[in-house]
């Protein structure tokens, strides 16, 4: 598929019609673009209105802590999302805690992999779509705002789709048998999951019950943890009813808020 087919293909299946889609054929990273946006809308004391940026592929696309995300051509499903919290339709967002927003974005869009994986995709914490062991996704998620009630968030996320894996700890859907669907009706899937967790009222509670049944980690595992040039090492416990981490170190138990846990020996 080329990129002129691949935008057709989007307009037919894109949830509204595609009335506030921009497919762009290769952005340095849809995140970056759409925070700048959002701030140059607060800078104006307007708020952002909703936007959907679709990628092609992107040269320069960043995880958490800056790493390196691969986006290559037709391969896989890069989006990101500028949703506003405080305003219609998604009043509702409101009642989930912009705490547990990670733990919403990931949960539907885990249950919608599973759709065409059988159940096979797990969410290792705090942003990462597994299929034993292997990285299939990520997510990444800003919030910014310019007043308690204008909250606006930046929500991308990447999930591989062709079998061009880049690496022998990922994989794609196609490297794990999915159903095969098209990239443009998988990446429309994708956003709808997403903006139906958004606009549901939901307890923050019932989300992070929902993140368990789907976690990579068990209780009683040993985890380390790093983030910011601290690193941990201790005993994982479950998470707490923001979908923290609880590690215990040393007999004392740590709430982990961000950061990288991997399993350690």
């Amino acid at each position: 598929m080329s990129f002129p087919e691949y935008v057709r293909a989007v307009g037919q299946t894109w949830p509204g019609g595609g009335s506030r889609l921009v497919v762009l054929k290769c952005p340095a990273s849809t995140h970056q673009l759409a925070r700048r946006i959002v701030r140059e809308y607060a800078e104006e004391n307007v708020e952002a209105p909703a936007c959907d940026f679709l990628a092609w592929q992107q040269n320069a696309g960043r995880g958490r802590e800056g790493r390196r995300w691969l986006s290559p051509p037709g391969a896989g499903v890069y989006v990101t999302l500028i949703r506003p919290l405080s305003t219609a339709p998604r009043r509702a967002a409101r009642a989930v805690e912009l705490q547990t927003l990670p733990v919403l974005v990931a949960c539907a869009l885990a249950e919608t992999v599973n759709e065409r994986l059988g159940g096979k995709c797990q969410l290792k914490w705090p942003n990462d779509l597994m299929v034993e062991g292997r990285k299939l996704g990520g997510i990444l998620i800003d919030v910014m705002s310019r007043a308690e009630d204008a909250a606006v968030s930046v929500i991308s996320f990447g999930v591989n789709q062709t079998g061009d894996s880049q690496g022998p700890r990922t994989t794609s859907m196609a490297d794990e048998g999915a159903t095969p669907v098209g990239l443009a009706e998988f990446a429309a899937q994708l956003v709808a999951a997403v903006d139906r967790a958004l606009a549901e009222p939901v307890k923050a509670e019932d989300t992070v019950a929902k993140y368990r049944t789907l976690s990579h980690h068990r209780v009683g595992e040993t985890l380390s943890w790093r983030a910011g040039g601290e690193t941990l090492k201790g005993i994982f416990r479950g998470f707490d009813h923001r979908g923290f981490v609880r590690l215990e170190v040393s007999g004392k138990e740590r709430l982990l808020t961000a950061g990288e846990v991997t399993q350690s020996d």
